[in-house]
């Protein structure tokens, strides 16, 4: 967890502010109260539950942009211990600041300030997401997440954007997440490839379609999770040949495609052809789309819409 977090999650708990100071000029009895906090039990409790249910939400370590963010759940936890914390709106709170970037909107001591308030007034009814966003949306930050912005970050988020794109990819596996040890990210159509003109040209790529494929090489709808051995037994091996090995007990154990498609929510064979890859790419972007319209938390309190998490 670290000092600097530890401490800050600690000043946040007793009411200072929640920022390391430089001169270290601390208000004494809050200081105090930091000791108190640290040595209660309770504490080292709240923060394991807080990151258990960030965990189950999606939201783990790989796919957070700052423990900071789930800071505010610890409060909640530590001060209401007998309380349903209530998941659903833990859920639209983590997609919602991670998705959006609020902690780079408003600086991090602020975001905390603000939902520390919200929190300490919330008593026992569940964690107030819905409270906490529409302040920060009054200070300037951006924090709505419904489905026009989803299909906006899809088209924005690619390979490259590390913690969102963990955010989206875990978001559409049942049981994958990305940014741990455990899988690894991987392009269904090697990058290599689609980067080497003569390759795509052996093809059958009409060279004006070159330059808008490698432009689209890391697009989200390109990429998805293989265990890591499975990630270096594929490596630069094409799509279709890699799929079809699987005919024969191939790397994931499956003796058909239909298993290996419906993991990774492929469109089909055919579209597996490198000619075929813009017409792949759109497919598969409008399937990841509806399932994270689908199964991420979204909040807008314009249209008062929200789905649970």
């Amino acid at each position: 967890f670290g000092k600097s977090s530890t401490l800050r999650l600690l000043l946040l708990l007793a009411g200072e502010r929640p920022s390391i100071r430089s001169d270290a000029r601390y208000d004494a009895d809050r200081l105090r109260e930091t000791e108190r906090i640290f040595r209660d039990d309770e504490f080292e409790r709240s923060v394991i539950r807080a990151f258990q249910i960030a965990d189950e939400l999606g939201f783990h370590n790989g796919a957070l942009t700052g423990k900071a963010a789930v800071m505010p759940i610890v409060q909640y936890l530590y001060e209401y211990t007998d309380a349903d914390p209530d998941s659903e709106s833990i859920g639209r709170w983590l997609a919602s600041v991670t998705l959006n970037g609020v902690f780079g909107d408003v600086t991090t001591r602020r975001v905390l300030e603000i939902a520390r308030s919200h929190v300490r007034a919330s008593g026992e009814e569940g964690f107030p997401a819905r409270e906490i966003l529409l302040d920060l949306e009054a200070k300037g930050a951006d924090v709505v997440l419904n489905e026009s912005v989803i299909e906006q970050l899809v088209e924005e988020i690619d390979y490259g954007t590390t913690t969102r794109r963990n955010v989206l990819l875990s978001q559409l596996y049942v049981d994958r997440r990305a940014g741990t040890t455990g899988y690894e990210v991987d392009h269904i159509f090697p990058r290599n490839h689609l980067t080497d003109e003569s390759v795509l040209r052996d093809h059958g790529v009409e060279p004006g379609r070159i330059e808008p494929i490698r432009e689209r090489r890391n697009h989200l709808g390109n990429l998805q999770l293989l265990a890591a051995d499975e990630n270096k037994r594929k490596s630069d091996i094409s799509p279709g040949v890699w799929v079809d090995s699987f005919e024969n007990g191939g790397p994931e154990g499956s003796a058909d495609h239909g298993a290996y498609f419906e993991t990774h929510h492929i469109p089909g064979r055919e579209s597996l052809e490198y000619e075929q890859f813009e017409r792949f790419l759109d497919e598969r972007t409008e399937l990841l789309t509806e399932l994270l319209v689908e199964r991420l938390p979204r909040f807008d309190p314009h249209r008062d819409e929200t789905a649970p998490a």
